[in-house]
């Protein structure tokens, strides 16, 4: 019978699996910094950064710090930009969708974000040509290389997976307890099912048990408070604008209803994932 991999062989090829992942994502972001490039380099280095936080029982504590700070450093390096897509392609389709394109008001919103994405891209650009951003990622290849990042183990890995998963529900089911609709802490919670998600993408196979109803409900869950706090920030953002400021109201109106119908569709989402851990074994619900 074929042995089952340790967790110490496990754990390497997954990341470097994703180490690769970053490394294709920052090809594309150096060529050029569009919506794509910059999303898929945020989402390559949170995956990375969920797993390595996931078994850090697993890890050498120096060498994960070192890591995940510069995987979070990474990350926050192109929080601007992120957002400043967030907000000129919701207010475009909002535009469009209600006001055509030509609408004085709103076309002034839209060149304001735009305006505001063409600084955020020049920050960037200008955090990318300095040496600190290559010597980043030279070492972050290194960490990801280092044999002593993951600590000598012979468990093998579907135990320990099991565990990590079996935990990581647990704590999303604490945290799906929560009835209020505070921003930031929907944001937590959003976190939360990330992790999960991530973890279990990476763990198990779509056909494996529930996985497949849980990936579901899980990217669903995902989506709308995503879309919620994109809602929330841009409601911000709107809400400090001194020119055009009957667009903004009348968009940040828009923005309003579309919280509520997407906080019912999170609500919605929430039951189901919780029916389908109950209907699910103990073993596998945790």
């Amino acid at each position: 019978m074929k042995r089952k991999p340790t967790v110490t062989i496990a754990l390497h090829k997954y990341i470097q699996r994703l180490q690769q992942s970053i490394d294709r994502e920052l090809e594309g972001l150096s060529r050029a910094v569009t919506p794509d490039t910059v999303h898929g380099t945020r989402t390559a280095a949170r995956r990375l950064r969920a797993v390595l936080r996931a078994f850090r029982r697993e890890l050498n504590p120096a060498a994960l710090h070192r890591y995940g700070a510069a995987l979070q450093d990474l990350a926050r390096d192109l929080d601007a930009v992120r957002d400043a897509d967030v907000a000129q392609l919701t207010i475009s389709s909002r535009c469009q969708k209600r006001f055509g394109a030509t609408h004085e008001g709103f076309d002034g919103l839209k060149a304001l974000v735009a305006k505001n994405r063409s600084r955020a891209v020049r920050d960037l650009q200008s955090v990318m040509d300095a040496d600190t951003w290559s010597a980043r990622f030279v070492n972050l290849q290194l960490v990801a290389s280092d044999p002593g990042l993951i600590v000598e183990s012979q468990q093998p890995m579907t135990s320990i997976a099991l565990r990590v998963l079996q935990h990581r529900r647990r704590r999303l089911r604490a945290a799906l307890r929560y009835r209020g609709q505070a921003p930031r802490a929907l944001h937590r919670l959003r976190l939360k099912i990330k992790t999960l998600r991530y973890l279990l993408e990476l763990c198990v196979t779509a056909h494996h048990g529930m996985a497949r109803a849980e990936l579901e409900q899980l990217r669903e869950l995902q989506d709308c408070l995503g879309d919620l706090h994109d809602a929330w920030c841009l409601r911000r953002v709107l809400k400090n604008q001194s020119r055009h400021r009957g667009a903004a109201a009348g968009l940040s109106a828009k923005l309003k209803a579309r919280q509520k119908e997407l906080f019912d569709k999170f609500r919605k989402h929430r039951r189901k994932l919780l029916r389908i851990w109950s209907a699910a074994k103990p073993t596998e619900s945790g």
